[in-house]
């Protein structure tokens, strides 16, 4: 959506990449540096931590730490180390396929990865390495297909072949996750094809949720766990689990106050160009 149409040059390729690092990385290392103190108060209430070594940290920063066989500082990490490789291969993708996204040659293309993801995530062949995007492709594209369609630059029916494939694939490896895909890309256009994105996606508890969620999916295993594990010591699970759902709230809401919002406007002072 923020690619929309843009001519894709070299410096347009430097500019996304810059927006993105601003739009990411800041909450992202604040996310690094709390998970560190956290560990350190761990260990002075005697529960044991391994504190991350110099390197781990260094790998961690440019999101290379899954791909060199380091350690997760945190549980969730390894998904943004895949979210840059997806961004930097969509962006090359549409860069090679001149933006032409209405072409056969780039629907084929684009189909063909879908089936390579599937039948990595399924593993049924082993086609990368480590830490590589492949296996995952299928749910990123996935959701850039809902979008093309949804704008008219994709027929519905290469959405609805794309869905189908999925599901040929849910009675393998990963099956839940295909169907979770599955579901939220028919939730999507659905919603656009009723007209009813604006009852669904644009209310204001929905529009709060979609605000802090990438300070939640940072700060959730961090403050959320922690509040969650420590209130276990003196209420039900029940109890737990609604403090750990609040702490993560109120801490994400901080968090995107405090350094979420002011990186995404430094980010959008980057203008991408026509």
């Amino acid at each position: 959506m923020s690619i929309g149409e843009r001519q894709i040059t070299l410096g347009f390729l430097g500019r996304f990449a810059a927006r993105r690092a601003l739009r990411l990385d800041i909450p992202y290392w604040a996310s690094i540096l709390v998970a560190i103190i956290l560990m350190y108060l761990a260990t002075k209430i005697g529960v044991p931590k391994e504190f991350p070594n110099t390197p781990q940290i260094l790998v961690h920063l440019v999101y290379l730490q899954d791909i060199l066989g380091y350690k997760q500082i945190s549980e969730i990490y390894w998904t943004l180390c895949l979210e840059i490789q997806f961004y930097l291969f969509l962006i090359l993708f549409l860069w090679v396929g001149k933006q032409r996204v209405e072409s056969i040659s780039f629907q084929f293309t684009l189909v063909a990865l879908l089936v390579l993801s599937l039948i990595e995530s399924a593993n049924i062949l082993d086609l990368t390495p480590t830490g590589s995007f492949l296996p995952y492709w299928y749910g990123f594209s996935t959701g850039a297909i809902t979008y093309w369609a949804i704008i008219g630059r994709l027929k519905s029916s290469i959405l609805i072949g794309a869905l189908a494939l999925l599901l040929g694939f849910s009675p393998f490896d990963h099956g839940d996750a295909l169907i979770v895909t599955i579901f939220t890309g028919c939730v999507l256009y659905i919603a656009y094809y009723l007209h009813k994105m604006e009852v669904w996606l644009k209310n204001p508890f929905m529009q709060f949720l979609g605000r802090i969620s990438y300070s939640l999916y940072l700060f959730h295993p961090l403050i959320g766990w922690t509040a969650q594990s420590l209130a276990l010591k003196f209420f039900n699970e029940w109890i737990a689990l609604i403090t750990g759902i609040g702490a993560s709230i109120i801490s994400a809401w901080i968090t995107y106050l405090i350094l979420e919002r002011p990186a995404i406007r430094w980010s959008r002072s980057i203008n991408l160009g026509n």
